[in-house]
């Protein structure tokens, strides 16, 4: 990010695996139950971008502190929604990444990956009318 940024930003971001994903991590695991899925994902998928979407990767840490950056100096508003939940980003904290000025951490009770845009719309879109709200003045 460079220059300055003018206008107020707000980011909604819903299940998120931005700390990266044990299902990413999974697929390197060498039992006979995940032969299938390593030699499927290893077709489809470059290990190079496997290996930026694993826990904890080197590019995960990159793109928080990205954020962490975008709220400190260019005061990017965030909201984070994550489900407890959610068996495609695991574990579920990865969507609620740590230390970023003024955001707020919504968790959701038993929705899934598939469901939680559904059930938080109406929220999302209320914080974003307050945002503007607050900012337009």
């Amino acid at each position: 990010m460079e220059g300055k940024v003018n206008n107020p930003i707000k980011v909604n971001a819903f299940s998120g695996p931005f700390f990266g994903s044990i299902r990413a991590d999974q697929f390197s695991i060498h039992d006979d139950v995940c032969r299938v899925c390593r030699w499927l994902v290893s077709t489809v998928i470059e290990p190079a971008l496997m290996k930026e979407i694993s826990w904890g990767s080197e590019k995960a840490k990159e793109i928080i502190e990205g954020m962490r950056t975008a709220a400190k100096v260019y005061k990017v508003s965030f909201d984070f929604y994550a489900s407890w939940a959610d068996w495609l980003v695991m574990p579920f904290v990865t969507s609620l990444p740590k230390k970023i000025e003024g955001a707020k951490y919504y968790i959701l009770m038993g929705e899934g990956h598939g469901s939680i845009l559904y059930v938080v719309k109406g929220k999302a879109v209320e914080e974003s009318m307050n945002f503007i709200e607050n900012h337009l003045t």
